[in-house]
């Protein structure tokens, strides 16, 4: 009874090859399926109490978070009831980077690289092994195509997301540019 449709398996190996053709220079390059993975929201901050705040966004959906957070990680402070801001969200829903709303932010760097060792903020099975001396630690340190090294910081919806993360993995990272952290991560097939 059920239709076999093949054009779906085709379409899913085209996301994939075009995912793994992402980046392989491992210069800073541009994740062309990030747009697409992506999405961004404004809202009004509507509450803002014991250190946390509360944003109705256009949806109609109200997104809780810490002011101390958005003042370390993101270039937005000084935060006051009424005050419009933009979230990006990554594809699993995450508040991924916030700006005021009318401030232009150029693009996202994005750097490719394999994953040498990551540490997640958290002693959890995923540390073990990773020679991570803060158990409070989020940052990852990659090798990239030229053969060098270099560590960068995690947000936390990064830091999350890299739990699963082995050493090994190559990965496209997204940096904010406000901060120099990583913001999102796709892994490379």
């Amino acid at each position: 009874m059920g239709i076999k449709k093949p054009w779906v398996a085709g379409v899913a190996a085209a996301s994939l090859l075009c995912l793994a053709s992402a980046g392989e220079s491992g210069a800073p390059v541009s994740d062309p399926l990030r747009k697409e993975a992506h999405r961004t929201l404004s809202g009004t901050v509507t509450n803002l109490k014991d250190g946390m705040l509360s944003i109705r966004t256009e949806e109609g959906t109200v997104r809780d978070f810490s002011v101390k957070q958005l003042e370390q990680t993101e270039n937005v402070a000084e935060i006051k009831l009424g005050d419009r801001l933009v979230l990006e969200l990554d594809e699993n829903n995450m508040i991924i980077h916030v700006d005021r709303l009318g401030e232009s932010t150029p693009p996202h760097q994005t750097v490719a690289g394999r994953v040498l060792r990551a540490c997640v903020g958290v002693r959890a099975p995923a540390d073990l092994g990773r020679n991570c001396p803060d158990p409070a630690e989020r940052s990852v340190t990659l090798k990239l195509p030229d053969g060098t090294t270099q560590t960068y910081h995690l947000k936390m919806p990064a830091s999350v997301k890299m739990l699963s993360i082995e050493p090994g993995t190559d990965v496209v990272m997204e940096i904010d540019e406000d901060n120099n952290l990583v913001m999102d991560f796709h892994v490379r097939k």
